[in-house]
């Protein structure tokens, strides 16, 4: 079996499901924790599920996915393996394009671990910018507007910091 024989499909001999994390390669003080879904088969084979502006959605190798970074794995209850395996092959079939906003690597991740195309990274980030806002309107409403636009994008770099290393430092986690 090899990366063309799944390209649209999974087979159904899974023996172990992972949610990945790694640090994006830009990295820097707004990047992001980049996440995707590793099936393991009963041959020793693995390919990961994610979504990146350049492939959109696509099944890659581990090593494609690592792109030389640590990846933080958490493995999943195989309880759960049929409505993943579902949704997993429902979202190669569509191949959803990607969108910082509203398909990002998380969204997809998410929707098919749990059904719901969701970002806590991006969350974090909506949080930070409009925590930013609130302490230019109220503690620093009279001072410069570059002073209030550093507020903004330091709220902005703190949560998705937060958000990025929570995902990086999972209790449940083991590293490859």
């Amino acid at each position: 079996m090899n990366e063309l024989d799944i390209s649209r499909s999974l087979p159904q001999n899974i023996v172990r499901i992972f949610k990945l994390y790694r640090p994006k390669v830009s990295a820097g003080i707004l990047s992001v924790a980049h996440g995707g879904v590793c099936f393991e088969f009963d041959t020793g084979y693995t390919v990961v599920l994610h979504r990146t502006p350049e492939n959109l959605t696509h099944l890659s190798s581990l090593e494609e996915f690592g792109a030389g970074q640590e990846v933080t794995k958490v493995v999943l209850p195989e309880n759960t393996y049929e409505s993943i395996m579902l949704r997993a092959n429902a979202t190669l079939q569509a191949n959803v394009s990607y969108s910082v906003l509203f398909s990002n690597c998380e969204h997809l991740l998410n929707f098919v671990i749990h059904g719901k195309a969701e970002s806590e990274q991006l969350r974090a980030a909506v949080i930070g910018l409009g925590v930013g806002y609130l302490l230019t309107n109220i503690v620093l409403k009279n001072q410069p507007p570059l002073l209030k636009g550093l507020a903004i994008a330091a709220g902005l770099a703190i949560t998705i910091n937060m958000a990025k290393k929570s995902k990086l430092q999972q209790s449940s986690q083991i590293t490859w």
